[in-house]
């Protein structure tokens, strides 16, 4: 913003705005109209008395510049441009007077009007008091008549509300007697009411219990039943029975549950703890099993002898399990018995077991050569036995020899001592995937030599 444009923004004049910011008006309008250079010290106060920046204009003349030069650069300025510049000045100068003279007699007359002005207002304003102070008066003698005229209403409100007061209090008498004598009646009223409710809620008390009672009786006696009805034994075929007998005791109520008498809920958890049992199931695999030795006759082998456990349990055939081997077998030697769960017991398992001569038959071929020749022709599929033999009754000291052809036994003859008596025992013995599997020993035999 320049400064003409400042004078315009404001509306004011070249005086106005150097009385403002305390400079002299000549300079300021050499500023204005482009002939000298504001100083900074101009600027500043321009900017602190409107808030605003002005911009800095390009002099017309550098003579006309108004800002501070040193002394040495004065003298270079060209004397006749310097004697313009003054005359110019000086004529700006006579103007600036002469509209100060101006402005100084219109700011006198002017003043006389406003003297003439506040005259003529204030003679109003004593009129306007006087009419005041008058209407004042009559605003005073008439609130002393109000003043009586209200005295006298409340005198007369006041003895009409004692009166009032009377008839009240004589009204309220009435009314509170008349409120003791309606109490009375509807405490009367509520003691033969609530006496009629109780009656009637006692009997419907009554009515109500022994609808439930009958209910409840009526449900544990079905639930009584169904429980009376599994018996003392239960089996898997029972299964759904058991379910919807403990279904229905559920069902009922606490109050109807003690209805049921203890015997009859021991029979229901006894038929449950049944079927439990009657539904668990085991792996046949680890049971233990046994089968014992077959004899060799020579004929076709006897029905092997099995004996199954499980824990505390023994293990019935035909209940528990079933068992079949091949009923071809005739020789000495190890063979597999396939056992098959059932029932309570699932899965198959093998189980070895040997057919073997007895421990007689076999002492007995050690006795006798032409008996030995003929029974070891029976032995094409068995690897070997294993004869113990010791003098004393427990095995002490005993010794073991391997018997793998006829002429095993002839030399195991040939090593016993005459005229003795030893306990022998054999057990057969074979060669599967490299390793070797023993049978279980004999029964003890005697052998006399």
């Amino acid at each position: 913003m320049t400064i003409q444009e400042l004078l315009a923004d404001r509306g004011l004049t070249i005086d106005a705005l150097a009385a403002n910011i305390g400079i002299d008006a000549s300079r300021l309008s050499a500023c204005v109209q482009g002939e000298a250079k504001p100083t900074e010290e101009v600027l500043e106060a321009i900017k602190k008395a409107y808030g605003v920046d002005v911009d800095t204009p390009v002099p017309d003349s550098p003579a006309a510049d108004m800002t501070t030069e040193p002394a040495d650069q004065a003298e270079e300025v060209d004397p006749p441009e310097t004697q313009a510049v003054e005359t110019a000045a000086a004529e700006q100068t006579a103007e600036v007077a002469a509209a100060q003279e101006a402005v100084e007699a219109a700011a006198a007359e002017q003043t006389a009007e406003v003297a003439a002005a506040r005259e003529a207002v204030e003679t109003a304003a004593a009129e306007q008091t006087a009419e005041v102070t008058a209407l004042q008066k009559a605003v005073e003698d008439a609130a002393v008549e109000q003043v009586a005229e209200i005295a006298a209403l409340q005198q007369a409100v006041e003895n009409a509300a004692v009166e009032q007061a009377a008839e009240i209090a004589a009204l309220h008498q009435t009314v509170e007697n008349a409120a003791v004598e309606q109490a009375a009646e509807i405490a009367a009223l509520e003691a033969a009411a609530e006496e009629e409710a109780a009656r009637k809620a006692a009997k419907k008390a009554a009515k109500k219990a022994a609808k439930k009672q009958k209910a409840d009786e009526e449900a544990a006696q079905w639930v009584a039943e169904a429980i009376q009805a599994l018996g003392d034994s239960v089996d898997m075929d029972d299964e759904d029975a058991v379910a919807a007998a403990r279904e229905a005791y559920d069902s009922l109520t606490y109050d109807q549950e003690q209805l049921i008498p203890g015997d009859l809920l021991n029979m229901l958890l006894a038929a449950e703890q049944m079927i439990e049992d009657a539904a668990k199931t085991f792996p046949i695999e680890d049971c233990w099993i046994t089968v014992k030795d077959v004899p060799f006759t020579g004929k076709k082998i006897k029905r092997p002898s099995v004996k199954a456990e499980c824990g505390d349990m023994k293990l019935k055939e035909g209940e528990d399990y079933t068992f079949s081997y091949d009923k071809k077998i005739r020789d000495i030697g190890l063979y597999t018995l396939k056992i098959k769960g059932q029932g309570h017991f699932t899965g198959s398992v093998e189980v070895p077991f040997y057919v073997l001569p007895k421990a007689k038959t076999f002492i007995k071929m050690m006795s006798d050569d032409k008996e030995a020749a003929n029974y070891w022709k029976c032995l094409k599929h068995v690897k070997g036995f294993q004869v113990e033999y010791s003098l004393n009754e427990d095995f002490s000291g005993s010794k073991k020899e391997k018997i793998k052809k006829y002429k095993d036994v002839k030399k195991l003859l040939k090593a016993l001592k005459a005229g003795k008596e030893y306990y022998v025992r054999v057990r057969i013995y074979a060669t599967i995937d490299g390793e070797k599997y023993y049978s279980a020993w004999s029964k003890v035999k005697i052998l006399e030599t």
